[in-house]
């Protein structure tokens, strides 16, 4: 059994923070393992969730920090976990630094990397076709890294706003006032965004329920007080499925394009560009009866039964 498991979550400057919190996620379920996270120099030391489990390496130069860790350590002793949309880094060839590798992939992409996890949504295993038999593919809703949902009883008193780390401030300012279209002004607006000073309150009317907060690993605390959010559609809108929380979703990214596509189509979330459109959104009512639809069918396919289960085995192998 291997004793060391390196996380390489995309960290580079411009990345935003889902892969981070993702890889957080996963390593909750390594068992009995040494747990190194190798982090880009220039990641924000900020965002670093301080755990007595995990050890951070800051690396300027990836392979000279696995080369280390390895002869430390020896090859055979190590699993290495890589979530990024770098190339470069999906290109290494990992299995000269350790005896098992995984990548979490949702596109299509020649890597020496033996291990695919695809936790997209409606995906399956003939989507990697093209690579062969060569590479062992954990496909579908079960790989996304969930863990124990507690029965939430809170009273919803928030609605959420997250786009992740794109600066759109004229977005936000959008949702905000379809907000007061509709009447939610006795509910507070939580905006997680990272570009406060780009953004103008002053003419609004419910500038004095709005708050801005930062991303955090404890981001369910907002979670369990969440009427429904708008937002984008990465990582954020799994973890919020799950949780049963609808979505009025826009796709800010080109990596956003097939999970907007997926939700739709299952009913699973609202077009923000819809609401947008329809003025009989507007109403209450009919606005809040959209929002419990999706609710319905999050029900249905975000039911978490194997999810444990299944990413346990896996990863501790």
């Amino acid at each position: 059994m291997s004793k060391i498991f390196i996380f390489i979550p995309d960290t580079k400057l411009k990345s935003g923070f889902g892969h981070y919190y993702r890889c957080l996620k996963f390593s909750n379920f390594i068992k009995k393992r040494k747990i190194y996270f190798l982090i880009n120099q220039e990641f924000s030391k900020k965002i670093i969730k301080k755990e007595k489990k995990i050890n951070y390496i800051f690396y300027k130069n990836i392979n000279n920090s696995l080369e280390k860790i390895q002869n430390k350590f020896g090859k055979d002793k190590i699993n290495i976990l890589v979530d990024t949309y770098d190339d470069k880094i999906l290109r290494i060839n990992f299995s000269k630094f350790s005896k098992k590798s995984f990548a979490i992939l949702d596109y299509k992409l020649n890597t020496k990397i033996e291990n695919i996890i695809d936790h997209t949504f409606e995906r399956n295993r003939s989507y990697y076709n093209y690579l062969g038999n060569k590479k062992k593919i954990f496909c579908g809703l079960d790989y996304f890294p969930i863990n124990k949902l507690e029965n939430n009883k809170k009273k919803k008193d928030i609605i959420l706003i997250n786009f992740g780390s794109v600066n759109k401030p004229n977005l936000i300012l959008k949702s905000i006032k379809l907000l007061t279209t509709v009447d939610f002004q006795e509910y507070k607006i939580f905006i997680i965004n990272n570009f406060k000073r780009t953004i103008n309150l002053k003419h609004l009317k419910i500038k004095n329920k709005v708050f801005f907060v930062k991303y955090s690993n404890d981001i369910n605390r907002i979670y369990k007080r969440t009427l429904f959010c708008i937002g984008s559609c990465g990582i954020s809108l799994y973890e919020r499925s799950y949780l049963k929380i609808p979505s009025i979703v826009k796709c800010v990214a080109k990596n956003q394009k097939t999970n907007y596509k997926n939700f739709i189509n299952r009913k699973c979330v609202i077009s923000l560009d819809e609401f947008f459109k329809k003025k009989q959104y507007s109403n209450k009512k009919n606005f809040l009866k959209i929002i419990n639809n999706a609710k319905k069918n999050l029900i249905y396919y975000f039911n978490k039964k194997k999810n444990k289960k299944k990413i346990t085995l896996l990863l501790n192998k």
